[in-house]
């Protein structure tokens, strides 16, 4: 048996009747599309109170072929918020921060990782993230802004050649929007270079705790070059006759989820210079 979320049908299904929303906020957006599941909506405290969040969308056109879950994971990019679900089967707005709630347990390859799935890859990142946009004006003076909002933002933390990517804001977006935006994918893109799979035995840690997404994990694995902090992005708990209960886990960088300056980002921890890290920040 698997513990698969409540979220599970808003990850694989389209929306039931809605086609087009207006003037919605994210967190509207979502209760409205996921309502059709009968899956609850939550927004962490520190997203809640952030103003930018509650920022409404003037219009929301719904992309034929896209799920539920993909439809506000692209939407949640121009909040720099991360979509994920929370232990009760919940939908949960997020941001990643340093003083989440840490697992008490460190995940340990040749202690309780039963398998392991660790990739890094750098053909998706860039050194400079480009971002254009336009919005209604408000009057005359703010007419330059509003049509010609342009930012960019460079990251050379990994990535040292010259690569562009150019983005295009989900909906309007003046200046800082740009800005909020190109920064979001450019820390996005850096945190999913680097895939961390585990599978652990058991659903607790050792002090009986249930492994949950936006916690944070300790990670000791000198197999692949990795060692430090990171953040749960997502788990499965399952039961098999094989190995028991389980629960399978993907991390990512800490600074992959938080709308940081690159500068301000760490670089992920490593057991040697010669480990993989070495080889993303080279291309490979």
């Amino acid at each position: 048996a698997a513990g698969r979320s409540y979220t599970a049908d808003i990850v694989d299904s389209s929306p039931i009747t809605i086609r087009r929303l207006e003037n919605q906020t994210l967190e509207q957006a979502a209760k409205l599309l996921c309502g059709e599941f009968g899956v609850e909506v939550v927004v962490a405290e520190h997203v809640a109170a952030d103003p930018t969040f509650s920022v409404p969308f003037a219009k929301i056109k719904l992309t034929a072929g896209d799920t539920v879950f993909k439809t506000l994971e692209r939407l949640a990019r121009s909040r720099s918020v991360l979509v994920t679900d929370d232990a009760k089967g919940r939908l949960l707005f997020t941001r990643a921060s340093y003083t989440a709630p840490r697992m008490d347990t460190t995940i340990t390859v040749g202690g309780n990782v039963k398998t392991f799935d660790v990739k890094f890859d750098a053909s998706q990142l860039y050194s400079i993230y480009a971002c254009k946009g336009q919005r209604q004006p408000v009057d005359a003076a703010d007419l330059a802004d509003a049509l010609e909002a342009e930012a960019s933002v460079s990251d050379t933390l990994l990535m040292t050649r010259p690569r562009r990517l150019f983005i295009a804001p989900e909906g309007g977006a003046d200046s800082a929007r740009c800005v909020q935006r190109a920064r979001w994918e450019a820390a996005h893109r850096f945190g999913q270079a680097v895939q961390l799979g585990y599978c652990v035995q058991g659903w607790r840690t050792l002090a009986g705790k249930l492994w949950v997404p936006g916690a944070l994990a300790d990670v000791d694995d000198s197999l692949n070059g990795v060692r430090g902090t990171f953040l749960i992005v997502s788990t499965e708990q399952k039961q098999t006759v094989k190995d028991g209960t389980v629960t399978d886990m993907r991390l990512a960088p800490v600074d992959g989820y938080m709308d940081i300056e690159p500068a301000a980002r760490r670089k992920p921890g490593k057991t040697n210079k010669a480990g993989a890290w070495k080889e993303l920040a080279s291309g490979v």
